[in-house]
């Protein structure tokens, strides 16, 4: 009788139902940094990108609070390392188009860009149809 217990519990979620539940957090998130007012003035692109980087951490961490599939865990923590690498290149991106620097803000955006397309990249081969990459139009501030 305690072999029979020792195998119940709820069950494994699936790989459908992480994706659903991730996608639905990518959404709010995604909508949530699309609600933010623009920026009206090169001074407020900083802030304002400081702010959408908030919103996309607090995202990444709701994201990291689901039950993953134990088989897709390697996928899923890669998608997570590539995603937080694009939130790292978000302060030095925003600092850059609020300041005008041309090559700073050019080094930054192909860094964002490659990063965001490594990420998008996992998450498409992935199944995610909302989760991606973070890309300067998703800031609203360019």
């Amino acid at each position: 009788m305690l072999g029979l217990l020792a195998g119940c519990g709820a069950p494994e979620v699936t790989t459908e139902e992480f994706i659903a539940r991730a996608d639905a957090i990518c959404r709010e998130t995604k909508d949530e940094v699309a609600s933010l007012p623009p920026p009206r003035l090169p001074s407020e692109i900083e802030e304002h990108v400081k702010r959408a980087a908030l919103i996309i951490d607090d995202g990444l961490d709701r994201l990291r609070q689901l039950e993953i599939p134990e088989a897709d865990r390697p996928t899923v923590e890669g998608f997570f390392r590539a995603l937080q690498d694009s939130v790292g290149y978000l302060p030095g991106f925003g600092r850059a188009a609020a300041r005008n620097k041309t090559i700073k803000l050019q080094e930054a955006t192909e860094k964002l860009e490659e990063t965001s397309e490594r990420a998008q990249d996992i998450a498409t081969a992935f199944g995610f149809k909302v989760c991606g990459g973070v890309s300067d139009q998703d800031l609203g501030s360019t």
